[in-house]
């Protein structure tokens, strides 16, 4: 965050400059303009966590395949093919593995739902 610490530095040499000159309005002016840019600095780091975030689960998105029943085919990063509960992923994007039940149905053990096995 180069463009950031540069800012930071210029509001330093910039307070120095007021207190040194015995420029109060000068100076109130440069500290309210540091609060709002400590605020963007924040939001920006907010908005690139979401960034990530949504980076990661178009990522996940590209290894899950959906079929004709109700639960998903999923293959993790090292390759690992898990059946998934859709459920669960479309309501709170997390990769549950669902349990077999029998010949037609899985089970969620998170979300508690049973899913129709691909026909």
């Amino acid at each position: 965050m180069g463009i950031i610490n540069e800012i930071s530095d210029l509001f330093s040499k910039l307070k120095g400059v007021a207190k040194f000159a015995k420029d109060q309005a000068t100076m109130s002016l440069l500290i309210d303009l540091q609060e709002k840019f400590i605020e963007l600095r924040e939001e920006n780091a907010d908005l690139r966590e979401r960034l990530k975030e949504n980076q990661d689960i178009k990522e996940i998105e590209k290894r899950i395949v959906r079929n004709n029943g109700d639960a998903a085919d999923y293959t993790d990063e090292n390759g690992n093919h898990l059946v998934i509960c859709t459920n669960c992923w479309d309501n709170n994007r997390k990769i549950i593995q669902v349990s077999e039940c029998n010949a037609d149905l899985y089970f969620c053990g998170v979300c508690k739902a049973y899913k129709d096995k691909i026909k």
